[in-house]
């Protein structure tokens, strides 16, 4: 039975449905290519995370403005704001990441 959630007023109209899952869509596709792309000497050192959904997406958006007010933070403290910002109003957010950096974080060898 499909429920309708009252966060989720006034609904969506179809058009925006359908923007939403295209949306996702294209997502996917880009994570794939971030996976394929010619990786440092032949080894993946990528890793992504697609999110969507309106939960998830306020998850990443509180954490991020929590990680605003701390006080080492004050050089990027009103970006992290403005991102959180476009983070919920965002159809889906794509988090691509470079595991590589823990060990070499700026090894500008590129081999």
């Amino acid at each position: 039975m499909p429920g309708i959630h009252s966060k989720e007023f006034p609904w969506f109209s179809p058009p925006d449905v359908n923007r939403r899952r295209h949306a996702i869509e294209a997502a996917k596709l880009m994570l794939n290519a971030a996976h394929t792309a010619p990786c440092a000497g032949g080894v993946d050192h990528m890793e992504g995370e697609l999110v969507w959904g309106e939960r998830e997406q306020e998850t990443i958006a509180a954490k991020m403005e929590e990680l605003s007010y701390l006080p080492e933070n004050k050089r990027v403290d009103e970006m992290c704001r403005i991102e959180a910002v476009m983070v919920r109003e965002a159809d889906s957010v794509l988090l691509l990441g470079d595991i590589r950096g823990r060990n070499t974080p700026f090894d500008a060898n590129c081999g």
